[in-house]
């Protein structure tokens, strides 16, 4: 055991002695070591707490910079608001919609009646363009726009009896799929990895010489027969007896996910 001397009476204590046994100083060169976990935790708390700092720095100062482009942003609209709004109204004449709303949105915590106004008419025609090249066929669609259209202008009765008419549509459509799926199981769904359907892969693989090199080249939507079931049309190909690669299209009639009946190319018409 090592020994050292007390420096304030001389004696000889031990060096890990907390004080002196004979004057009851206290021993200087003891020290308590710190363990590694506890310099650990500090150092984790410290980059924390460094972090944390940083990070709310940083947010105070965007929303610093954000609050500051706001006030002059209101104050450059009050004093040029004529000519900002004749601005807009000019992209809207020549139905330039995107332009104008780019130029709204920079305004709109302004909360200008005026902003406001073209906003609801920039985005009125924006939706009434989607609409014009959607099929009326997709009502899922036409009920979301123009359920966008009353929330823009809840006044207008035209986009009131749209909104009616295509939501009695979804519901019949609902009603029929449910009916549809008791009877012929569930609408077959495409794998866009192989741009095929699996009920179709499984059927040409199970007549295939070599099960292995069917591949699809494309395969249309699902179609519905009343008197058969779902219906999808795929050109595909895959190796005969001679080991050729031959490419062939058909119908083929699906229920409860199985391939009931293989129909020639011309079977249907898409």
């Amino acid at each position: 055991m090592a020994l050292i001397k007390c420096k304030e009476c001389g004696h000889k204590i031990s060096k890990k002695a907390a004080t002196c046994p004979s004057c009851g100083a206290t021993n200087k060169k003891k020290r308590r070591p710190t363990s590694f976990l506890t310099g650990l935790i500090a150092i984790i708390i410290i980059g924390w707490i460094g972090s944390t700092i940083t990070d709310n720095q940083y947010k105070t100062k965007q929303a610093t910079t954000e609050r500051i482009q706001k006030q002059q942003g209101s104050t450059y609209f009050k004093n040029n608001k004529n000519t900002i709004i004749s601005d807009i109204q000019k992209k809207i004449n020549v139905k330039q919609y995107q332009q104008a709303l780019l130029q709204i949105n920079k305004y709109q915590h302004v909360n200008s009646p005026e902003i406001n106004k073209l906003n609801a008419t920039v985005k009125e025609q924006i939706t009434l363009t989607k609409l014009k090249s959607l099929p009326a066929k997709k009502y899922h669609e036409n009920l979301k726009l123009y359920n966008q259209l009353i929330s823009l202008k809840p006044n207008n009765i035209k986009y009131k009896n749209k909104v009616t008419y295509y939501q009695n549509k979804v519901n019949a459509e609902e009603i029929n799929i449910a009916s549809r799926k008791l009877l012929y199981g569930a609408k077959p769904i495409k794998d866009h990895w192989t741009n095929g359907y699996i009920e179709i892969e499984k059927h040409l693989q199970h007549a295939a010489h070599d099960p292995s090199s069917i591949q699809f080249d494309n395969c249309s939507d699902v179609f519905f027969n009343e008197n058969k079931g779902w219906l999808i049309r795929c050109t595909y190909r895959g190796k005969n007896a001679y080991g050729a690669l031959i490419k062939n299209t058909n119908w083929f009639t699906v229920k409860h996910s199985t391939v009931t009946q293989q129909h020639r190319a011309n079977a249907y018409k898409i």
